[in-house]
């Protein structure tokens, strides 16, 4: 018996990061003071306290998968299709934001190594359903062994210009029918991860 397994984090893992190296979390304060005095009197006097206000953005991705996985699959044979799924990615973040997808924790690589996985972007659909998605782009299409396994070698999908702005995403995922008697009874689980980042 064969199975694979990809999870999908939960939303807190549709991660956001800010691409700037400084934290800048929470406001910045800074109040400047002008003060003027003659050499000739004693007298003093000070303009009000001038405040400037610096907020740092907010970048935030959601789906739509609410915690399932994304495929759960048993007893695959080689040439089996373990179906077609869709999530859509939503932006929240108030700047655009690239939005790349890669994996990580594959727990099987030598099953992993025959599972082919393609992935499409595109609109309409979503974790209930594919049906009336519309393909935009091809992200990815090989085995799931050579799916990008980081930011710095993610496959870019979109970039979200305005908070609200979505993206669906259609995976596919096949047992390739040349997969050897050696990955018979293995299980491959993996974690995809969208993640978005400030230009």
């Amino acid at each position: 018996m064969r199975s694979a397994t990809a999870r999908r984090p939960r939303s807190a893992r549709a991660r956001a990061r800010l691409a700037a190296a400084a934290s800048a979390v929470g406001a910045l304060l800074l109040a400047v003071t002008v003060v003027w005095q003659s050499a000739a009197a004693g007298f003093t006097t000070t303009t009000p306290p001038l405040t400037a206000t610096a907020g740092a953005a907010t970048i935030t991705l959601a789906d739509d998968d609410a915690g399932s996985a994304l495929f759960s699959v048993a007893g695959l044979k080689p040439g089996d299709s373990a179906g077609t799924r869709c999530i859509t990615v939503r932006s929240t973040s108030s700047r655009p934001v690239d939005v790349q997808v890669f994996v990580e924790g594959i727990s099987d690589r030598t099953l992993a190594g025959w599972l082919d996985v393609g992935v499409r972007v595109g609109t309409s659909g979503g974790f209930a359903g594919c049906t009336g998605f519309r393909s935009q782009a091809q992200v990815f299409s090989g085995r799931l062994t050579g799916f990008p396994t980081r930011w710095a070698t993610g496959q870019p999908t979109w970039t979200a210009a305005a908070a609200g702005q979505a993206r669906t995403y259609e995976v596919t995922l096949t047992l390739d029918p040349n997969t050897p008697t050696t990955a018979q009874g293995r299980t491959a689980a993996v974690t995809f991860v969208w993640e978005g980042r400030t230009s």
